[in-house]
C-alpha cells in the first residue's frame, strides 16, 4: 500500500490522535482517476465550474455594491429635491404678485402666498382650509370653464374672476 501511495500523482498522509491511540490516514489517487485528469470532459466540467463560480462572485459583488450605489443616489436625489423645493418656495413666497395653487378637480386651495392672503384678507392657513368657490363670486363650474379656456389661450398665465374678500367687498 505504501508503494502505491508514493507512486500516486496525488497523495496525503495525516496522523490523528484520539484518546490514547494514534491513527495514520493515508489517501492517494487511483490510476483510473489520474487517467481522466486531462480528459476533455473533465476539462469542460472544470471550465464550466470556474465560469459559474466567477459569475456568481460577480453577481454577489454587484448586489452588494448596487445597494450602496442606490443609497448614495437616493441621498443625492433627496438633496436635489430639497434644493428644488427651496427654489420653488422662494419663487412662490417672494413673488410680488398673487400666487395660489388650487386642485382643478375639487377647487380646494392647496397653497397661497402672502400677497394673496393680504389681498383676500384671510390668513394663509384659513385659505388653505377653503375652496376657491368660497372667495370667488361665480360658481366652481364657471371657474373650471375659465381654467379650461385659459389652457386653450396663447397666454395661459392669467385668468380673471371677481373675488369676495373677507370683509365682504368684491374685487377683480
Amino acid at each position: 500500500i505504501k508503494k502505491q501511495h508514493e507512486k500516486a500523482k496525488f497523495h496525503a498522509t495525516k496522523i490523528i490522535e484520539l484518546p490514547g491511540n494514534f491513527f495514520t490516514v493515508m489517501m492517494h489517487s487511483k490510476p483510473k482517476f489520474e487517467a481522466r485528469i486531462n480528459d476533455p470532459e473533465s476539462i469542460a466540467i472544470l471550465s464550466a465550474g470556474t465560469v459559474a463560480s466567477v459569475m456568481i462572485a460577480v453577481l454577489v459583488w454587484l448586489l452588494a455594491s448596487g445597494r450602496e450605489r442606490a443609497i448614495a443616489l437616493a441621498k443625492e436625489m433627496n438633496l436635489n429635491l430639497i434644493e428644488s423645493e427651496k427654489r420653488y418656495r422662494q419663487m412662490f413666497e417672494d413673488n410680488a404678485s398673487m400666487a395660489y395653487i388650487i386642485d382643478p378637480q375639487s377647487g380646494k386651495i392647496i397653497d397661497v402666498n402672502q400677497v394673496a392672503a393680504d389681498f383676500w384678507g384671510y390668513s394663509k392657513q384659513e385659505l388653505r382650509n377653503m375652496n376657491i368657490e368660497d372667495i370667488n363670486v361665480v360658481s366652481f363650474s364657471e371657474i373650471q370653464q375659465g381654467l379650461r379656456q385659459q389652457l386653450k389661450d396663447e397666454n395661459p398665465s392669467q385668468v380673471y374672476f371677481r373675488h369676495r374678500l373677507k370683509d365682504g367687498l368684491t374685487r377683480d
